[in-house]
């Protein structure tokens, strides 16, 4: 009996929460570019069957097909908010000037979740940040933590609890960036046995590139140095954004790593092939990790920098990367675009290896990630000059 009322009283709460969303998004009139832009992109992301028919979405189930619904609504109430303040400013609203809009409104927080606070402060600063590697981290703790602490977290708020576990950790991708996370970690812990078991008294040298908070690089050394108390560690950290820059090395410092471990950091913009190798000519790495740049890279772009990763890398070096999936639902796709304004280049496994092959590199795994929204490479350079 207890456990029917539970049941009554959470779908009373998605309800109540759906109309809450459904208000929010009918105050915004209906426009037809936003359909066309839909059509526009889904020929590229929508998983297709064989016959070229849309294939069957992960979410399949009720309750994923009214999230799917509810995702769509937000997605396209988000675009419509942008292109009428391009129809105000006397513009016609195409799809690159929404897109533009929405990035700006990205970095600004000016999101339509942010009307969302009284719903949940999780969602809110999961818009407002990101631009950041925040946005990454908020997942990350959520799918770490035990129920009864998000409970806690959300002050034992009805509607803040569903809104959390419905989206923050009902969406596939969500899920999947965790995993994506777990397996990145366990994939530079592999990469470092295998450098100590050529030298174990050597210095091993790690570079990330596009690094965010670089919190898979921070929990890969710090459970090797559970086992490997004398490993001596120099790791570099790139990014465009400073701030996240900020947050790494405030997080680095968290870990309590002794002084076998040296950390840097450099802001710097990857505009071109050339940056990759002027960042990673200087260092010489033993192990070079890209995880979550690719994702904004067209193919040319993807291959040019994964061919200089490939020339900068030793002999039985190794590069880390990993890509978002065309196996990701398309109601999410679309959220993901115009709601927290991340426009990437979705891609098959096969695709995805295609690229890593043809950089050159000799050895190559493509895994992955649970729910199959992303794609996670270990890729090593067999021949070559050792340092």
């Amino acid at each position: 009996m207890l456990y029917d009322f539970f049941k009554c009283f959470v779908s009373f709460t998605i309800k109540y929460l759906e109309f809450r969303m459904n208000a929010a998004t009918s105050e915004v009139s209906q426009l037809p570019v936003f359909n066309s832009a839909i059509a526009h992109f889904s020929h590229r992301t929508e998983p297709r069957s064989p016959d070229g028919s849309p294939a069957v979405g992960l979410s399949t189930h009720p309750a994923g097909e009214r999230r799917n619904t509810i995702l769509r609504q937000l997605a396209h109430a988000a675009y419509q908010r942008h292109a009428r303040k391009i129809e105000s400013g006397g513009r016609s609203p195409t799809f690159a000037t929404v897109r533009k809009m929405a990035r700006e409104s990205a970095r600004n927080g000016d999101l339509i979740l942010g009307r969302f606070q009284g719903v949940s402060d999780d969602l809110k600063r999961l818009a407002m940040t990101a631009e950041s590697g925040q946005a990454l981290d908020l997942i990350y703790d959520f799918h770490k933590s035990t129920y009864s602490d998000r409970v806690m977290r959300s002050h034992f708020n009805p509607l803040r609890i569903c809104a959390n576990e419905y989206f923050i950790g009902g969406m596939a991708i969500s899920s999947s960036v965790a995993d994506r996370h777990d397996i990145v970690v366990q994939t530079l812990k592999h990469t470092i046995v295998d450098r100590l078991s050529v030298n174990p008294h050597g210095e091993i040298r790690m570079q990330s590139l596009a690094c965010g908070v670089a919190r898979a690089t921070f929990d890969a050394v710090s459970q090797i140095l559970s086992e490997y108390s004398e490993a001596k560690f120099s790791i570099r950290l790139v990014d465009g954004n400073q701030r996240a820059l900020d947050e790494a090395m405030f997080l680095a410092s968290t870990y309590g790593f002794s002084d076998n471990v040296n950390i840097v950091s450099f802001c710097q913009m990857f505009r071109n092939v050339d940056d990759i190798m002027s960042s990673c000519a200087s260092f010489q790495p033993h192990s070079i990790e890209m995880v979550g740049l690719v994702d904004y890279l067209t193919d040319k772009e993807a291959l040019g920098y994964f061919k200089a990763i490939q020339d900068a890398l030793p002999q039985n070096g190794f590069f880390i990367s990993a890509n978002v999936s065309t196996r990701t639902p398309q109601s999410e796709i679309d959220f993901l675009k115009f709601v927290m304004g991340w426009y990437m280049e979705y891609r098959s496994k096969d695709r995805f290896g295609e690229i890593l092959r043809s950089s050159g590199f000799d050895t190559l795994t493509v895994g992955e990630a649970k729910q199959g929204c992303f794609h996670v490479s270990l890729a090593r350079k067999d021949h070559g000059r050792s340092w």
